[in-house]
């Protein structure tokens, strides 16, 4: 494997390719028993502690914890270079990754983590640290990984993986340089991970001046004789005379409409608010897709991953609590107050943790889809929401929630404008997903730049890689000769064998 990288790629003078076995080695961790963690102890490293870019997170990751007793050997120490040998996830994402451990509380050594030793304390861990997690280096881990759910690497298998070595200086330069190019793009992805946050509070701000009437002030002034809404109103409530009205108490106006807007309840503008099913429904394999929370998590319709219910049942339904295309869908439960229009034919029921709205057809839905999604409205839904673990807005509590109406002609034009605005904003997030995809592969193109030794200037008074190889080999040369392996290292190697048969901590 070696030759074969060397004739693809030539390195500069000094360098040579090297199997990452011929300057260290890599030992085994312990199998601590899972009966022994508990709240308090010592840290029992596990692949989750590692993130993909190689750090150690002991405060965002979920931390286990040795309450028993442990042999002192298996601490490990601060500055030791340690490598994830199981990935418990199929897309091997942090399967191979090296870190080097920074922390002030005792870390302990689990089993299916690496311990990367050198064979010559001068050699440079974090130099193998980014040889580890250079992409031609992660390719072979992969490559070579065996296991589909759990995939699995070995000390034999990494140490057969090639990197390239350049002089002892230049490894300590490109360390330094790769640091500060790392920075630098933290920084970047730093300022870029505000945008969603940035995005998600213009979104609410648009709406705030929508529905304050001051996104179409100047619409307002140049269209004087609209029918005011209240006279919308009086007609909307002809329309759902037919229903049996919801009495629900008032709740105050919010803020201040322009003149001829005015404040409605859900109820007196709605023909039906209703929720699903009360009683058990019973579901079958193949039917009408019965649709939960999740499928409308995002704001939108989503069928995949739905239960079913039989036609005869979709059937029995009565039609004023079938959902329809300009009907609104909105969660009352758990995660309330998400309301996602139904844009489609497809026929289709819901569980009873949603409400179904139906509009006037004086009202446009997708202007009642914006006012339901405005941060006043939820802000109404949890002031009458009841519950703490499973929070609920009752069928009452949301007839009674407020929303502005504007006349019929400039709902429509509410609308076009907060489209336009969304529409930017969502260009504004395919750059910024665009942007950070660009700095994730800067940080392999510095790698990659940094293994061919394009990243720093060579210094020609460097001493050759192949001196300090043939030094390594020389000191593992009388290491062997000198005595047998001691009983700490037999000891060591025992232990691990007889607890590979589980993988607690994962």
């Amino acid at each position: 494997m070696v030759g074969i990288i060397d004739e693809l790629t030539e390195l500069p003078e000094g360098w040579i390719y090297i199997k990452l076995g011929d300057v260290c080695e890599i030992r085994h961790g312990y199998a601590f028993k899972s009966e022994d963690f508990g709240e308090t102890g010592p840290i029992v490293l596990t692949p989750g502690n590692f993130t993909e870019q190689g750090q150690l997170d002991f405060l965002n990751k979920r931390v286990v914890r040795l309450s028993g007793s442990y042999d002192k050997q298996w601490i490990l120490n601060n500055g030791d270079l340690l490598v994830v040998m199981t990935d418990l996830s199929q897309k091997k994402l942090i399967l191979g990754v090296a870190a080097i451990l920074r922390s002030e509380e005792v870390v302990l050594h689990n089993q299916r983590i690496g311990l990367v030793v050198p064979f010559l304390n001068e050699i440079c861990r974090e130099y193998l640290r980014y040889g580890i997690l250079n992409p031609d280096f992660k390719k072979h881990v992969d490559t070579t990984a065996t296991g589909t759910l759990v995939t699995h690497t070995s000390p034999t298998k990494l140490l057969n993986g090639s990197i390239a070595l350049p002089p002892l200086n230049e490894q300590k330069r490109i360390v330094t340089k790769i640091e500060e190019l790392n920075d630098r793009t933290q920084k970047a992805k730093e300022a870029l991970d505000s945008i969603p946050q940035l995005c998600d509070r213009f979104r609410q701000s648009v709406l705030a001046a929508a529905f304050r009437g001051d996104l179409t002030a100047d619409w307002r002034e140049q269209n004087p004789d609209v029918e005011p809404a209240s006279v919308l109103l009086e007609r909307i409530k002809e329309e759902i005379l037919q229903r049996k009205k919801r009495n629900v108490d008032e709740l105050p106006d919010l803020f201040s409409l322009p003149n001829n807007w005015i404040w409605s309840s859900l109820s007196n503008i709605c023909q039906v608010i209703t929720d699903g099913d009360h009683q058990v429904i019973p579901k079958v394999p193949e039917g009408i897709p019965l649709l939960d929370i999740t499928n409308i998590r995002t704001g939108n319709l989503d069928f995949s991953n739905t239960r079913r219910v039989s036609e005869d049942y979709y059937k029995a339904i009565p039609e004023y609590k079938k959902p329809q295309r300009g009907n609104i869908l909105y969660s009352v439960v758990g995660s309330y107050g998400i309301p996602a229009l139904i844009d489609t034919d497809i026929e289709f029921y819901f569980q009873r943790n949603m409400a179904l709205l139906k509009p006037c057809s004086l009202i446009n839905p997708i202007y009642l889809l914006y006012a339901l999604r405005s941060n006043f409205v939820f802000e109404q839904a949890t002031e009458l929401s009841t519950g703490t673990s499973q929070p609920l807005v009752s069928l009452t509590a949301l007839s009674r929630i407020k929303v502005p109406v504007a006349t019929h002609s400039e709902q429509k034009e509410i609308v076009l404008r907060i489209e336009n605005l969304f529409q930017a904003i969502e260009n504004v997030e395919q750059e910024y997903q665009k942007a950070k995809a660009n700095l994730e592969q800067i940080d392999q193109s510095i790698l990659a730049k940094a293994f061919r030794g394009e990243l720093v200037p060579q210094d020609p008074d460097d001493e050759p890689a192949s001196v300090l190889l043939a030094r390594i080999r020389a000191e593992r040369e009388k290491l062997n000769n000198s005595k047998p392996k001691s009983d700490r290292t037999s000891k060591r190697k025992r232990k691990t064998v007889e607890g590979q048969g589980t993988i607690p901590g994962l």
